[in-house]
């Protein structure tokens, strides 16, 4: 049976936090452009190579990027062993997992009513479970598991519901939408993190645009939760904010002003908290820095009492 589903949803006006990022550019590759989706705790990221001859999945480290062997087949998360995890598009879509010796698993769920031909990979982690989404009456989320079986992940009430990453403790993200029953037949897009037990947990995003919502995309294993909402701010109706959400908390990252815009997405996070995306047809990756250690601040602060007490003797004198 299945297990009891909760929803609860985080205020819209919730505060933010900003965390301080360094953003740097990944080059395209010699034969394509090539678009980041995943990183892995090595620092190597995976995302797809987009050719004069189609797609291809790749990988970019130490400066090169290598293509994956498969047309049409898209690359979106890597875990610590090095498999690669997502979706063979050539003739329908089927997912697939590719280990670091080269060797292909491809996969299509078997749960009632899911469509064969309408499976995509998305997100792995180190124990070798998958997650992604396939086709039945729509889109319904999914859990592989190590032994083949497959867990469907489907939000309560939601018109669709897309699994995107799972970390080692069975935590699944993703998103899903609901109809706001207008006149337009509208539909709001919300972020979810799924615990183990089966309950759902709903991110919105603070002062997200209703129409177009809140994208969560990865999970890490300190569990960050990483996505984006659209919001009004820096000159654009509907910029792509990036947040990560930890502690029931959300914390903005600053864009560089090369980066703001709607066509912004933010799409695998690792354990060291560095993520990687896609804005304006490029790639980027983007490390957190470096939190100053108490030795650090003790020192500042014995700085900055030593000036207060040198012009304050410079005053009296």
């Amino acid at each position: 049976m299945q297990a009891l589903l909760s929803l609860a949803c985080f205020s819209l006006t919730a505060h933010a936090d900003t965390l301080d990022y360094a953003f740097n550019t990944i080059p395209n590759g010699a034969s394509g452009n090539f678009q980041a989706w995943g990183i892995g705790n090595n620092g190597t990221i995976v995302g797809n190579l987009y050719t004069g001859y189609g797609v291809y999945g790749a990988t970019y480290s130490e400066g090169a990027v290598t293509s994956i062997p498969g047309y049409m087949q898209y690359a979106f998360d890597i875990n610590s062993g090095g498999t690669v995890v997502g979706t063979n598009a050539y003739n329908g879509s089927k997912g697939y997992m590719r280990d670091s010796a080269g060797q292909t698993t491809f996969f299509d769920v078997t749960l009632p009513g899911a469509i064969q031909g309408t499976t995509w990979g998305s997100g792995i982690n180190n124990s070798g479970q998958v997650v992604g989404f396939y086709t039945s009456n729509h889109y319904q989320g999914y859990l592989r598991n190590v032994d083949g079986s497959f867990v469907n992940i489907s939000v309560p009430d939601a018109t669709y519901t897309q699994a995107r990453g799972i970390n080692d403790s069975g935590y699944v993200v993703g998103n899903y939408s609901v109809a706001l029953n207008d006149a337009y037949a509208s539909v709001r897009a919300y972020g979810f993190v799924r615990a183990p037990n089966g309950t759902f947990t709903t991110l919105s995003g603070p002062n997200a645009i209703a129409g177009l919502g809140t994208y969560v995309t990865d999970i890490n294993n300190n569990g960050d939760v990483l996505g984006w909402y659209y919001a009004n701010q820096a000159g654009y109706s509907g910029a792509a904010v990036p947040f990560v959400y930890r502690d029931g908390k959300y914390f903005t990252v600053d864009l560089p002003s090369t980066m703001q815009g709607p066509s912004v997405q933010f799409t695998g996070l690792n354990d060291s908290r560095s993520f990687v995306g896609t804005a304006n047809g490029g790639s980027f990756v983007a490390v957190l820095a470096p939190v100053p250690e108490p030795k650090t601040y003790a020192m500042m602060m014995a700085g900055l009492g030593l000036l207060g007490f040198m012009a304050k003797r410079k005053k009296s004198a």
